[in-house]
């Protein structure tokens, strides 16, 4: 998709709403994964704690809204399912995991 169309996407009230949404549910699943301090899963879990305890999700909205929309190649209408796949997907990056991490 075109940026100006990717932009277009990531201001629409609706879908920010869906990725809210989807932001709080990955959280969620995060934060109840066995707890270990080392490599990739500390820097999950915690974006997984700042996401569960900020009063809103505001900080964290934008990134996630655009990082979903490049993850996933979404598309104005793009189900609940398509963005949580996408917001799952973004979810390391946004943390911080790198290829180090994973080893």
């Amino acid at each position: 998709m075109a940026y100006s169309a990717d932009y277009t996407l990531s201001q629409s009230a609706a879908f920010q709403q869906q990725v809210q949404m989807s932001t709080i549910k990955t959280a969620q699943a995060v934060a109840s994964e066995a707890f270990s301090s080392k490599g990739a899963y500390a820097k999950r879990h915690a974006l997984a704690t700042q996401v569960l305890s900020s009063q809103t999700t505001t900080p964290w909205l934008m990134m996630f809204v655009n990082a979903a929309i490049e993850a996933g190649a979404l598309v104005s209408g793009a189900t609940d399912a398509q963005v949580d796949t996408a917001v799952s997907a973004a979810w390391n990056g946004i943390a911080g995991v790198t290829a180090a991490d994973l080893t």
